[in-house]
């Protein structure tokens, strides 16, 4: 019997809150980078960060995904939840907890 829809969105974004705890304020603005919607220039244009600092928050993003996702059929659809939030923080439409120094690196 296949679960239902709910039970699905339910396991996806459970699936996805564990895997953005694991990221930081700077990887979690990366993830359109990692997913290759975006350029690390065009988000470090975008964000106001210089593109080492992208590009280096894409690699820890890329490797953090790339061993949560593994095992998963879900990826796709919380790769998806992912890219969402990425989208909505860096908008402020969703809120986001604040980044500590350590998260950032000591840079806003």
């Amino acid at each position: 019997m296949k679960p239902a829809v709910g039970q699905d969105r339910t396991a996806i974004n459970d699936a996805a809150d564990e895997v953005w705890a694991q990221l930081n304020h700077r990887e979690r603005l990366a993830l359109p980078s990692v997913g290759g919607e975006r350029t690390v220039r065009d988000l470090a244009d975008e964000l106001g960060m210089s593109k080492s600092t992208v590009a280096r928050a894409k690699d820890a993003a890329e490797a953090i995904l790339a061993a949560a996702l593994q095992a998963t059929d879900d990826s796709a659809a919380i790769a998806a939840e992912l890219l969402r939030r990425s989208a909505a923080l860096a908008d402020g439409t969703e809120p986001a907890t604040s980044p500590s120094f350590s998260d950032t690196g000591g840079e806003p």
